[in-house]
């Protein structure tokens, strides 16, 4: 049954690469569920599901002639989703990156940063499940002693080479921990 679903899926790709639409179109309709499928494993949110289908389907109709081994097709619809949703994470951390940049001073620090990364970890997830049901301090502790300074240095607003200068780390391997923590944490609550 994949084998013949395979064959369909590459005889839809060489009459769409010679420009046929209708088998364009047929092929997208097949590919949907696939698609759709692979960014429902990793985000909740439909609106950011859709978003990142739709972009799949731009970035690979635009590069439909690229596909060598018509029988590898879903592989290739795979690598291009892979590499839109690392820029959509991309781009979201940076963003993120900069609220935290321009984030003022609290005397609340442990407050804060539960606040804060909490706000990090369950941006496009089921938020209300986890609320329920994470204990963030806990995984927190978790994090080496170098993972939580910078963290708390972090939320205290000072920017990289400010943490750079007081923890004897190169600005980019701030950055660096700091995605790393934030990548860790991800994984002990999720």
């Amino acid at each position: 049954m994949k084998k013949k679903n395979e064959k369909k899926l590459a005889d839809l790709l060489i009459k769409a690469q010679s420009g046929n639409r209708e088998s364009l179109q047929m092929l997208c309709k097949e590919l949907e569920g696939f698609i759709r499928g692979y960014f429902r494993l990793k985000f909740k949110n439909d609106e950011i599901v859709n978003d990142l289908c739709q972009e799949t389907y731009i970035r690979f109709l635009k590069s439909i002639l690229l596909v060598r081994d018509r029988m590898k097709l879903k592989s290739f619809v795979a690598k291009v989703a892979l590499h839109v949703m690392q820029d959509y994470l991309r781009q979201k951390y940076r963003l993120r990156e900069e609220s935290l940049e321009t984030s003022s001073k609290s005397n609340e620090e442990q407050g804060k940063i539960k606040t804060e990364v909490l706000q990090l970890l369950t941006d496009d997830f089921d938020g209300q499940s986890i609320l329920n049901n994470i204990d963030l301090y806990r995984a927190f502790d978790q994090l080496s002693e170098k993972s939580r300074n910078i963290l708390m240095l972090r939320t205290k607003g000072l920017d990289y080479k400010e943490i750079s200068a007081k923890t004897g780390l190169s600005i980019s391997g701030v950055k660096m921990q700091m995605k790393r923590s934030i990548e860790q944490l991800r994984l002990i609550l999720f």
